[in-house]
């Protein structure tokens, strides 16, 4: 970490008054899985914590909508007397939610690749004395 560069302290703390309902229900989730991973989540980071757990809340919503009603939503009859279906809403929601689930994991650094770009300091007793020659 640069000299320069904020050193964040604390733990996250307990869930955001703002999440919704189904958000806050994988806070802990989200607070285990950022646990894992030692440095890499502090109080600063909340808010794109929850954001994560939020963006879990609602692919599960959308997953759950598309498992009761399938992923076609309704046939709309076209002027033509044919029959149009239409995709329903929760494919797109789904899909976005999991277009941002993907983005907030590489900013934590919760996929394969994400991992070998994350550098956290773990302080001076934790740290290799060998890796000032193999920065």
């Amino acid at each position: 970490m640069p000299e320069a560069e904020p050193k964040p302290t604390n733990e996250l703390g307990k869930a955001p008054f703002w999440l919704s309902e189904e958000g806050a229900e994988y806070w802990e989730y989200v607070v285990g899985i950022l646990g894992e991973l030692q440095g890499v989540a502090k109080k600063p980071d909340e808010a794109a914590a929850a954001m994560f757990a939020q963006a879990i809340a609602d692919y599960r919503e959308a997953d759950d909508a598309l498992s009761d009603n399938g992923s076609n939503y309704q046939d709309v009859e076209t002027k033509a007397g044919g029959v149009m279906t239409r995709i329903h809403p929760a494919v797109g929601v789904r899909k976005d939610a999991m277009a941002q689930i993907m983005k907030i994991c590489a900013e934590f650094g919760l996929t394969p690749s994400a991992r070998t770009r994350v550098k956290v300091d773990l302080g001076a007793e934790d740290k290799n004395p060998n890796d000032q020659y193999f920065a």
